[in-house]
């Protein structure tokens, strides 16, 4: 199984998958000195972390083809895991196409409205809706796979809000 490693905004989303030339928790093309959780924030940087998923995480099978997904679906159990191409539907009405996979996020060209979503393997996939300062944030997505975001990036839903406030 292939790892990647995608970025979006100001996270990274790691793969990690165990062979002879990346070890068992270090992601794909990242450095031995790679952080196991966070990096430290630094003035004029915002912080970065590192989600951490290994083969045992990965077990789900990959959805079939295209996908349109309402985000109060992402409440469920996953089946499949979400790869791709996906055009997520939000109750407001606004559709975003997205690369599942990793994790991305877009601001309103003519709102003061963020999204930001993100695949956490097995756990199922996220996504969430706010205002600058990640006020009025709304989530969607199974607490197991917030928990896991969390535990990379932070509380208070940085992994959706650092680098979009």
């Amino acid at each position: 199984m292939a790892a990647a490693l995608l970025a979006a905004a100001s996270l990274s989303l790691v793969a990690c998958v165990p062979s002879p030339t990346t070890g068992p928790n270090r992601p794909v093309g990242a450095p031995s000195s790679s952080p196991s959780a966070s990096a430290s924030p630094s003035a004029s940087v915002a912080p970065v972390g590192y989600l951490y998923l290994d083969a045992s995480e990965l077990q789900l099978p990959i959805c079939d083809g295209d996908r349109r997904v309402g985000v109060a679906m992402l409440n469920d159990e996953p089946t499949c895991r979400l790869e791709g191409r996906v055009t997520l539907v939000f109750p407001d009405g606004v559709e975003l196409d997205a690369d599942f996979g990793g994790a991305g996020s877009r601001v309103g060209s003519d709102s003061d409205v963020r999204w930001a979503w993100a695949s956490v393997g097995d756990y199922g996939s996220v996504a969430a809706m706010f205002t600058s300062g990640c006020r009025h944030y709304i989530e969607w997505g199974r607490p197991d796979a917030f928990a896991k975001l969390e535990r990379a990036f932070g509380p208070d839903h940085a992994w959706a809000c650092v680098g979009n406030g």
